[in-house]
């Protein structure tokens, strides 16, 4: 019974609450929506300036020179030059190797015999022919020229005398091969001791002069038809004034230019295009002969006011390559892009902005066409001159640069 009770006047307490609950809602204050503030944004305004465009073709490095050293004389290789070491630098002039000459100094004095015999031969001829001459009345004129002759036979014997002297001598220069060229030597061909020479000019070891390099590469029909509508102009007014610059196989750009000396006579049906050479110097002997290199060559058509923005703000998709940007009234508009060449960590748009928009170039990834951003301006993406070759000390600093303007951090070195 008490039970009973007890649970009737928990249900009247309860109703008694529910009846009275709008009472205590209605004191409060209404839900009411509150839109999220504006998602903040960076942009930054295009640069616009006149702009020199590039072209990159494939090349390869060959030496300014390029000797072998031969053995022009059979023989024993009997010696080789405390200088040479393979691989290293090696000075013009040096005696490099030696072949047993023994042979060929003996040739050379039995050269030398014969000349003198032969000067003595002559001697002979021309006394006699002097006495003969003196007794002209005593003796016949056939005997007479009979010694004129033997004078000019002897004459003759001297000169080949001479000549096989001057031949023996060269000969035996032979047997010493000497560095015509400064640069660096590569590995001896042949052990030392063995027989060269031998129906051949045997290969001994390479001379490359590696100090100055020549570059070569092919340009297309295309561009090679923008340098030969000007090259008549190039040559009498800025011979070799034409510099190119190079980037390494592992994408490391080369610190000294390159300077065009030389442009082939005629354009290669097979392929299109026409040979090109530079020369480029190498003082830190950091490049080498049959290295294969990226060339950029400028284009003779510079872009006057080229506007260029951060490569990281431009995005793609089916529609094709568009930049962000914002409008006068913080909206977010999409504006579809025509690229040009890189130039740096910038591009250059043919076709898209006319240079006064304010293009997104932080926080791309919260934001889409149509919704309203709060901008906020970003410091330029590299200084208004451009530095075609900056050192290797400059690089972390770009790259920090760069890893601000798109948001983002490097990791700290561990």
């Amino acid at each position: 019974m008490k039970a009973t009770c007890h649970l009737r006047h928990a249900l009247l307490l309860s109703l008694s609450l529910s009846a009275t609950s709008p009472l205590f809602l209605s004191c409060g204050e209404k839900n009411t929506f509150a839109p999220p503030p504006p998602t903040p944004v960076g942009v930054q305004t295009p640069i616009v300036r006149d702009q020199m465009t590039y072209f990159e073709f494939p090349g390869h490095l060959e030496a300014l020179q390029t000797v072998e050293l031969r053995a022009r004389v059979k023989g024993i290789l009997n010696t080789v030059s405390p200088d040479f070491k393979p691989g290293h630098r090696i000075k013009e002039g040096t005696v490099v190797f030696g072949i047993d000459d023994i042979p060929y100094q003996a040739a050379l004095k039995a050269a030398e015999g014969n000349l003198a015999k032969a000067k003595a031969d002559l001697d002979i001829a021309e006394i006699t022919l002097q006495r003969r001459q003196t007794a002209a009345e005593a003796i016949s004129k056939i005997q007479i020229d009979a010694a004129k002759a033997d004078v000019d036979a002897a004459n003759a014997l001297v000169k080949s005398a001479e000549a096989s002297v001057i031949d023996a001598k060269e000969t035996l220069s032979w047997c010493k091969i000497t560095a015509p060229i400064s640069g660096r030597i590569s590995e001896l061909e042949v052990d030392q001791f063995n027989l060269v020479g031998n129906n051949e000019a045997t290969l001994l070891s390479t001379i490359v002069q590696d100090d100055t390099l020549r570059v070569y590469f092919d340009i297309n029909e295309r561009m090679a038809l923008l340098y030969l509508k000007d090259r008549k102009a190039m040559q009498a007014n800025q011979p070799g004034s034409t510099q190119v610059t190079l980037t390494l196989a592992n994408g490391t750009p080369y610190e000294h230019p390159a300077t065009i000396d030389y442009a082939d006579n005629k354009l290669d049906a097979d392929t299109g295009t026409i040979r090109i050479r530079a020369i480029v110097p190498n003082p830190e002997e950091k490049l080498a002969d049959g290295l294969f290199v990226k060339v950029k060559v400028p284009s003779p058509a510079s872009s006057k006011d080229s506007v260029l923005i951060p490569a990281i703000a431009i995005q793609q998709d089916l529609g094709g390559h568009f930049a962000l940007i914002v409008d006068k009234d913080n909206k977010v508009v999409r504006k579809n892009l025509t690229l040009g060449d890189s130039v740096n960590r910038l591009r250059i748009i043919k076709e898209g902005l006319t240079g006064k928009e304010k293009v997104i170039v932080q926080g791309l990834q919260r934001v889409r066409e149509g919704i309203v951003v709060d901008p906020s301006p970003m410091p330029p993406a590299e200084p208004e001159k451009e530095q075609n070759t900056k050192a290797a000390s400059d690089k972390p600093k770009a790259e920090d640069a760069n890893a601000k303007a798109a948001g983002t951090e490097k990791a700290p070195n561990n």
